[in-house]
């Protein structure tokens, strides 16, 4: 076996695998023709137009951040996607060239319901001389039974306390309903600190249903039920409703008002948008609200019980046609409006005259697919009803018939399938579980937000709340104790038109029972929770758009916790060590020290983040630099943090940019001439013979190999080597005359490139 004691290089013939040892050409001065070097990593020519694409990366590299359109989820940074980012949480990154702090949500407590119901006597007012002072029963007018109370008019109000007042209810909210005959009658509350009285009863000579409710201050020391004295008033069918409040579970405008339906309740939004005022309440839950051409708001009460109507002037109705126990409802608009609701789980009816007194429900009732599959929400998109079902959804056709929607979500079967169903801009939004599908006039589209990222579970969970508004369609994600709120739509960025998703605020709420965007006391967007603990929200939304940082909705969080964060930014180079030297931010905003980024990073094999300092800028340069030390990895991701003192301010950023040098693995070059000859005396001084054809073969099997082939340096090293073509102008050998004899022999040029296999 050959040794480079021997030889000065040793080759493994790729065809016979027999090692050949190759005496080297020599220079005038007797040194062995062979020489090493480290190959050109990156083509050094310039091809496009200059910019930082075109700088020598093992040099320095750039990699610009300065628009983030495209949307979240890209978590290793893609140069045919650049304009995503990873995660964003409470930060905004939807419009061309800034990166700022998203609005801020605002809550709005809900009525605490009395620790123990209240217990009173005949409220039914069948019995003589029971329970209330002052006053009557009468036989002459009664809303049910054979009696109701009259006050003795002059001796001042009827009432009664409750017989187990506690002071655990302090602070709590109690709300009284009853039925008053004759103009002007009220039902009042009483705490011996406050006084709360009802609408007045406006329909004369027949029954009105009035309601009241009063917050229980933190001195009261009873609580009492009043009948107003005022004229000849009769008042039956008293009661507490102590199981009145709950979860919001619709919201309505009407009016000019925004109306709230929490629990047995219905509220509105006060004058300065900050609280909710008490409007009437009810023996049943509401389980729709819905506004028809008759200027009224319809109030379901689910498939159990008759519905109520209201009017502009807040005078409730209950309603006596036949069939009326909807539990959705639903106008469709045509040349005749049509209210429809269903009054099973699973069957729909239709009016054209849904007030009381008005059109019977139709009948027979209209089947919607199996009893065992409840509708869970009705939708009205371009004059056709549309049915979400547990399993998919329906649509009612021009001849009245029912028709499948779509088949597609049959394998998401969820109670609250379709709940949140959603017209927005023409087309149907559908969601089931994690999925959302979209129903474009007979195109459908999943934009499941889970599709659009990597590894972010905040991003998928159910879609649990769809709004909309005049540029984006809003959705609520299940993130165990919060909400992930996220905006949509379809944009056009260097020319390509796509859906994008971006998430612009983190809400920490059980769960979001309904969205709704309203520009009631202003434009908003309303959050109400799946638990009767949590607050209502509203979300401030852009006036229009055209400057959302110095918007009049503007509301921005001092509490420092919006951030968001870049891909792994590798500048291309995926496989190779970089040295991150430096980061550099261009800023938008206004010059304050109290308003900026926090900048952090992490690189491969970091469970946390490292602090690289505040990006600030100056009073005289909107760009601030933050130098890096000793951060040498494959990539970087970036986490940037805003911070203002001001709800009306947001830092803004414009560009971020990342500086560094790439590291790569160099690839080592070998050039030699290797001295062919049938004779030859190697390096010990002996002479071989009849070696021409094996070291020929070799030359040549070795420039036809397919895999590299097996070498000894000049060194003495085992490598493996690849035969490359030599550069331009080069020779493969040349033919070589000896000095003494007429033998001639070759000089083979080797160019090998050295390739590490193990």
């Amino acid at each position: 076996m050959p040794t480079t004691k021997q030889y000065d290089i040793i080759i493994t013939d790729p065809s016979t695998s027999e090692q050949v040892g190759l005496n080297l050409s020599r220079d005038k001065n007797g040194t062995p023709v062979y020489q090493e070097y480290d190959d050109e990593y990156i083509l050094n020519q310039q091809t496009s137009v200059p910019g930082y694409d075109a700088l020598p990366y093992e040099k320095e590299f750039v990699i610009i951040l300065d628009d983030w359109r495209s949307g979240f989820g890209l978590q290793s940074y893609d140069p045919n996607d650049p304009k995503r980012y990873d995660e964003s949480y409470n930060m905004d990154l939807r419009f061309r060239g800034r990166a700022q702090q998203s609005y801020t949500p605002t809550g709005i407590a809900l009525p605490t319901d009395t620790d123990a119901a209240a217990t009173y006597l005949n409220m039914d007012m069948e019995l003589a001389a029971t329970g209330w002072t002052n006053g009557a029963r009468d036989g002459a007018q009664f809303h049910s039974g054979s009696f109701s109370w009259v006050p003795v008019s002059g001796a001042g109000d009827a009432y009664q306390d409750a017989t187990n007042w506690s002071t655990a209810w302090r602070g709590d909210t109690a709300i009284l309903v009853g039925w008053a005959y004759t103009g002007n009658a009220r039902i009042g509350l009483d705490d011996n600190g406050n006084t709360e009285w009802s609408a007045a009863q406006t329909k004369g000579a027949a029954w009105q249903h009035l309601a009241v409710a009063i917050t229980i201050s933190a001195t009261a020391d009873r609580l009492r039920i009043l009948m107003d004295d005022n004229g000849t008033c009769y008042y039956d069918d008293f009661a507490i409703i102590h199981t009145a409040l709950g979860k919001p579970s619709a919201m309505m405008e009407f009016n000019d008002k925004l109306y709230f339906a929490i629990g047995k309740c219905l509220y509105k939004l006060n004058a300065a948008g900050d609280d909710l005022d008490f409007v009437h309440a009810f023996a049943t839950t509401i389980s729709s609200l819905e506004v028809f051409s008759d200027d009224k708001l319809y109030i379901g009460q689910g498939v159990g019980a008759a519905y109520w109507e209201m009017n502009t002037s807040e005078v409730v109705t209950l309603n006596s046609l036949t069939n009326n126990t909807v539990q959705f409802m639903k106008r469709v608009y045509g040349t005749a409006d049509t209210m429809w609701g269903n009054d099973t789980v699973s069957g729909i009816r239709y009016t054209a005259n849904p007030a009381d007194g008005g059109t019977n429900w139709s009948n027979p009732i209209l089947a919607v697919d199996s009893s065992y599959n409840s509708i869970t929400s009705l939708v009205s998109l371009d004059n056709t009803l549309y049915i979400g079902k547990e399993d998919r959804v329906f649509y009612v056709d021009s001849s009245g018939n029912i028709k499948i929607l779509t088949d597609d979500t049959a394998h998401l079967t969820d109670s609250a399938g379709a709940k949140a169903m959603f017209p927005w801009k023409g087309c149907l939004y559908i969601p089931y579980k994690s999925a959302l599908l979209e129903y474009d006039s007979g195109t459908f589209t999943w934009l499941n937000p889970s599709d659009y990222s990597t590894n972010l579970s905040a991003y998928a969970g159910d879609i649990q709340a769809i709004a909309g508004d005049e540029r984006y369609l809003y959705i609520a994600i299940d993130n165990s104790t919060k909400i992930e709120i996220m905006a949509g739509h379809r944009e056009t960025i260097d020319s390509t038109t796509s859906w994008v998703w971006h998430p612009i605020v983190d809400l920490t709420l059980t769960g979001a029972e309904k969205m709704y965007v309203s520009d009631v006391f202003r434009k908003t967007l309303w959050i109400t929770s799946t638990s009767s603990s949590d607050s209502i929200y509203s979300l401030p939304l852009p006036t229009s758009y055209g400057d959302t940082a110095d918007d009049a909705n503007r509301s921005f969080s001092t509490a420092g916790t919006g951030y968001f964060t870049t891909p792994e930014l590798h500048a291309g180079f995926k496989g190779d060590t970089k040295a991150f030297t430096k980061i550099v931010a261009e800023l938008g905003h206004v010059w304050d020290t109290d308003i900026y980024f926090e900048c952090w990073y992490k690189v491969q094999g970091d469970t946390s983040w490292t602090d690289a300092g505040d990006l600030k800028g100056s009073a005289t340069s909107r760009e601030h630099t933050l130098y890096l030390s000793s951060v040498s990895s494959k990539w970087i991701q970036l986490k940037i943090i805003g911070v203002t003192d001001a709800t009306t301010k947001t830092p803004i950023l414009k560009r971020l940019e990342v500086r560094g040098i790439l590291y790569p693995l160099r690839r080592k070059l070998i050039y030699c001439v290797v001295k062919v000859k049938d004779e030859s005396i190697n390096k010990m001084g002996i002479k071989k013979s009849n070696r021409y054809t094996l070291e020929k073969n070799c030359m040549d099997n070795l420039r036809a190999a397919t895999w590299p082939t097996s070498m000894i340096d000049i060194d003495g090293s085992s490598i493996y080597v690849k035969s490359l073509p030599l550069p331009s102008g080069t020779p493969r050998f040349t033919i070589v005359k000896a000095e003494k004899g007429t033998e001639q022999y070759r000089h083979y040029n080797l160019y090998l490139q050295v390739v590490t296999l193990s």
